[in-house]
């Protein structure tokens, strides 16, 4: 949910000086930097700091230490590529693939997604562990490669109506300009199924994460990638998406005696 609320504030809501406030705010981690903006701005950055907050305080009592430096930096990180594609898209600006991608996979929310449930599943995960699934984890950086790839493939078209000029899509057509947006989406859809492989084999691999935490992040990745099957299935949720979610959170299963 916060993660959305900040999404929306970046790509749509907010103007780019208030964007830089923000994200000096969430650097500084100092609501009162966001006092003199407008007033939905300023209560949804309160919203997002007092829910960071809360949550900070139950990684706490879960894992026993202090962790709120990783917990910060996890937020820093997250509006910090956010505000670079703010800028990009006021400035009309077209950035290479490799600079999009590698400020895309921390734009696609995987980091904070994956980061607080991990802290909060229970399971204690010394940093020596924590390593070994989030940052700077293979997993955790395919995890949020195939989430950025996923969205970028399905939701291109309708971000770039709303004057969002740096998609991966794009960037790659700027690079070669012969090129059709069928074979840059074809381009694209060959990195997905490579990193979809990799992820499979880093979620096999013998190491000492608890099971539990390889679940998460891999089924968190499995998760999106069905809900942006047909499009943006967080924005506008197709029946096949209420479906599936009905049959696991909401329909009974018959069990035959």
């Amino acid at each position: 949910m916060v993660a959305t609320v900040l999404d929306d504030i970046y790509d749509t809501h907010g103007l780019l000086d208030e964007l830089k406030t923000m994200t000096e705010g969430v650097r500084r981690w100092d609501s009162s930097l966001v006092d003199d903006l407008p007033n939905d701005i300023k209560i949804s950055f309160q919203f997002f700091f007092n829910t960071a907050n809360e949550l900070a305080v139950q990684v706490v009592k879960k894992q026993g230490r202090d962790m709120t430096a990783i917990l910060k930096n996890s937020w820093q990180r997250y509006v910090e590529a956010y505000m670079q594609e703010a800028e990009w898209i006021a400035t009309g600006c077209v950035p290479t693939s490799d600079e999009y991608i590698r400020n895309g996979i921390s734009s696609s929310g995987m980091g904070i997604v994956n980061l607080f449930p991990l802290l909060l599943l229970g399971q204690l995960l010394p940093n020596n562990v924590l390593e070994q699934i989030y940052s700077p984890s293979k997993m955790q950086e395919l995890s949020e490669l195939t989430v950025r790839l996923i969205d970028d493939l399905k939701d291109f078209e309708d971000e770039k109506e709303h004057g969002e000029t740096a998609s991966l899509i794009e960037c790659y057509m700027k690079e070669n300009p012969d090129s059709t947006v069928e074979n840059a989406l074809n381009h694209i859809t060959g990195i997905l199924h490579l990193s979809l492989q990799q992820l499979n084999r880093e979620f096999l691999k013998e190491d000492s994460v608890p099971l539990c935490c390889k679940k998460f992040t891999f089924n968190t990745a499995r998760c999106l990638q069905f809900i942006f099957r047909y499009g943006d299935g967080l924005s506008v949720s197709n029946k096949d998406v209420k479906d599936q979610i009905f049959k696991i959170l909401v329909d009974q299963v018959p069990i035959e005696e």
